[in-house]
């Protein structure tokens, strides 16, 4: 019998929640810095009002950097998979953490981390009360006054807006006995995302398609050399990989299964341009444990393109999907003793040794010594931490570093609308690849004067019936909602941040966290503020986002002069820029038209 669900599938989860001087935003991996200062501050309260003794036990003043932000890492895959909701609370300007929100079912399952609190605290009453709650609703601040006052706003958006009938406050309305429980978060939680297209610096890393089966047998399939270690035979014929790929594209539709193609980019040199998107090997998961989220990876390369870095920069680049993107905390590969190049490859990305077993394998050469390589989600990002600390601070650089990584995977995971979108995108990914790997000005701020990025909103009402615009003192014109990231990583946030200063609306709800339209814009050379502006470029990331038309809103002086709601084709027409009209609001509307929740 399938397990019901822990919110309706038709339930739209808030991404954000403000009131009070309290601002509820989604817990992820880019909170770390903010919520490891708050739970080293916090923690002697929180032990005292859910009776924690053991000083092993979170929270502890030995929590480092890294084992918080797996923790934050976890608690966003909960999120994503709608299996548990935690929101980090920051004061309205997000300078500081106030404490964190966690909302959570109540189901009895003892592997399940904080579920299994829930049940534990119910246990007291009877039997039969794990039944009687619908979630279990937990929070911390620093002091009794600030959690209680954190509890009534809550309370109050969860009777509103949440699902729940009857949900439990374990320490305000019921005992908090299991809550070293509902903290000890496991790490066998792997958010699966598919064979994702991925990008290096020479590479693209794609899903297979058919017509790859002649460049497979001719480029690494069809030779024994390439074979000799692994443990399936040199393809006799054309008609074999074509057989091979028939078998594994249908896969792809799992988002279990990750089988990349190793495709040279034109301009990498390593094939002739005039070869086309031609693959020269194969990289893939081929075993994965999900109670401890391991995934051994295996690999082969055409031998015309051994020792020239390919396998190494295609190795390090699945590593961090896998440990990033998508959670695994072991990474495991193996190789035949007799074959120590591979084992190099490995070493290069990280990889330890951890034994060699003696005739514990096969492979085409019969039974062999293989010897096991690991490198758990910890390592990599210590070394991360520590790479990044002579740049400075390594808490901050690691945000900015894991943001920017996820922007990169956002922009190619999206799926352009038309042909400006696609030329777009491939502006977009180079310009955030160009600008990590030389460490020029920074992108995400205007002090970089030739391209900056940049996030507007398509803010609609509820009934998807209007816009709202703003008046635009420099364009002299009716515009969208939006402005510059000035240094901030999350666009959804700048977005969000820009619809609220520029309209003065109080609640804004994103309808998804996925990017809805991206485009490059011109911004001509301008004065504002008594200083000139050169022409340079806004590399634009839009979001779709909800007001409530009755919400009062009042215009910001010193950009624009004045904000109205439109009705959608009434906002393409009150702009007075064509490029504008036809290029951007136009194809919004178009998008919103076909968009569904």
């Amino acid at each position: 019998m399938a397990q019901k669900p822990f919110v309706p599938t038709a339930f739209t989860v808030p991404l954000q929640y403000e009131a009070e001087g309290f601002l509820l935003e989604k817990l992820t991996p880019q909170h770390t810095r903010l919520d490891l200062e708050a739970v080293l501050r916090c923690r002697s309260h929180i032990a005292q009002r859910y009776r924690i003794t053991d000083p092993d036990a979170w929270p502890n003043g030995n929590l480092t950097f890294e084992e918080d932000r797996s923790d934050l890492f976890m608690h966003q895959k909960q999120f994503e998979q709608r299996r548990g909701f935690a929101y980090t609370v920051l004061t309205p300007d997000k300078s500081k953490c106030l404490g964190c929100v966690y909302i959570d079912p109540v189901a009895a399952d003892p592997s399940a981390g904080k579920q299994a609190a829930c049940a534990e605290v119910n246990a007291k009453r009877d039997a039969s009360c794990c039944t009687a709650y619908d979630a279990a609703i937990t929070l911390w601040t620093d002091c009794d006054e600030t959690d209680q006052k954190l509890y009534r706003v809550v309370k109050n958006w969860v009777a509103q807006v949440w699902p729940f009938q009857n949900p439990a406050w374990p320490s305000f309305e019921q005992e908090t006995t299991g809550w070293r429980t509902l903290t000890d978060l496991p790490k066998s939680m792997p958010q699966h995302l598919g064979t994702k297209v991925l990008q290096t610096k020479r590479l693209v890393l794609r899903p297979f398609v058919a017509e790859d089966a002649d460049p497979m047998f001719r480029n690494w399939a069809s030779d024994p050399e390439v074979t000799k270690y692994l443990t399936w035979p040199a393809h006799v014929s054309a008609e074999v990989s074509d057989y091979v790929l028939k078998d594994w594209i249908p896969h792809y539709t799992e988002k279990d299964y990750y089988s990349w193609a190793i495709v040279p980019q034109k301009s990498s040199g390593i094939l002739p341009e005039t070869t086309g998107d031609e693959p020269i090997g194969n990289i893939s998961v081929v075993r994965i444990e999900e109670n401890t989220a391991v995934a051994e990876i295996g690999y082969c390369l055409g031998r015309s393109f051994w020792n020239q870095g390919i396998m190494t920069e295609t190795l390090q680049a699945v590593i961090a999907f896998l440990l990033e993107q998508c959670g695994f905390n072991r990474i495991e590969a193996r190789y035949d003793v007799n074959n120590p190049h591979s084992g190099q490859v490995m070493e290069k990305c990280g990889l330890k040794l951890q034994q060699v077993r003696k005739e514990g394998d096969t492979n085409n050469q019969g039974i062999c010594d293989t010897a096991i390589r690991v490198l758990t989600a910890d390592q990599y990002f210590a070394a991360w931490e520590a790479s990044l600390a002579a740049k400075g601070n390594p808490a901050e650089l690691w945000e900015n570093l894991t943001a920017e990584r996820k922007l990169l995977q956002q922009i190619k995971a999206y799926k352009p609308w038309n042909r400006q979108e696609e030329l777009d995108q491939e502006e977009f990914i180079r310009l955030i690849e160009n600008s990590a790997r030389t460490g020029d000005a920074d992108i995400f701020s205007r002090e970089n004067r030739k391209v900056h990025l940049t996030a507007s909103a398509w803010t609609v009402n509820k009934d998807r019936t209007k816009a709202l615009m703003a008046y635009h003192n420099i364009y002299d014109s009716w515009s969208w909602l939006g402005g510059h990231a000035d240094g901030e990583r999350d666009l959804l946030s700048v977005a969000i941040r820009e619809v609220k200063e520029e309209s003065g609306v109080k609640a804004v709800i994103p309808l998804d966290e996925n990017i809805f339209s991206i485009e490059i814009l011109t911004v001509e050379g301008h004065e504002k503020k008594g200083d000139y502006v050169p022409s340079h470029l806004h590399f634009n990331v839009t979001y779709l986002l909800e007001v409530d038309e009755t919400e009062n809103i009042y215009c910001k002086a010193d950009e624009n002069s004045g904000v109205a709601w439109y009705p959608l084709d009434e906002a393409v027409t009150a702009s007075a820029e064509p490029w504008f009209r036809q290029r951007i609001y136009s194809k919004l509307n178009a998008k919103l038209r076909e968009y569904h929740v």
